[in-house]
């Protein structure tokens, strides 16, 4: 489709499975105040999108929600998230940034990726990140391509908490020496 820009009226409380996938041109989303879900695939391949500032109610992102979408390159997360799907963002290649806010009591970030509260799981980690990365304490196992792809990271510290690393779980990680 052409679309370009949507405002979402703001008794809107769900985002449906699949609502706005494969827009392609969509730039600009005006999400709800009262929005508290993000189902599956509601906005995967929405290619131009680049940044996303959830709403402040919000409680869940589903799985696959903006996956692959190849623009976004930052994504704010309100404290009243509760749960994110680890494939929530999966593939976006432009991916640089994400902030949780303060009083998250579910994630959090460090070294730019998105962890759950307590750790025992990395949740994200941004295809554009770069630099040093140290996986903390809690973190148990890296599952199959977590760091898939992220071309631009020069080292990783993993933790003595660490007892397992998934097939392809640092895969074509060209940067790291």
């Amino acid at each position: 489709t052409n679309l370009k820009e949507v405002v979402l009226p703001d008794i809107l409380t769900r985002i449906y499975t699949g609502t706005f996938r494969d827009c392609h041109s969509l730039e600009t989303i005006n999400m709800p105040s009262k929005l508290l879900q993000i189902e599956n695939e509601a906005f995967r391949s929405c290619n131009a999108l680049k940044q996303i500032i959830l709403p402040e109610k919000l409680q869940k992102i589903g799985e696959f929600s903006f996956a692959h979408c190849n623009a976004l390159e930052y994504v704010y997360i309100p404290a009243s998230v509760t749960s994110i799907h680890n494939r929530s963002f999966y593939n976006c290649k432009s991916l640089k940034q994400i902030e949780v806010a303060e009083g998250n009591q579910n994630y959090f970030t460090q070294d730019g990726i998105l962890y759950n509260n307590p750790v025992t799981d990395i949740i994200l980690i941004p295809q554009m990140l770069t630099g040093d990365i140290t996986i903390p304490e809690g973190i148990t196992t890296i599952d199959g391509s977590e760091f898939r792809d992220i071309e631009y990271i020069i080292s990783i510290t993993l933790p003595d908490s660490l007892v397992e690393i998934g097939t392809y779980g640092i895969f074509h990680c060209d940067g790291l020496k």
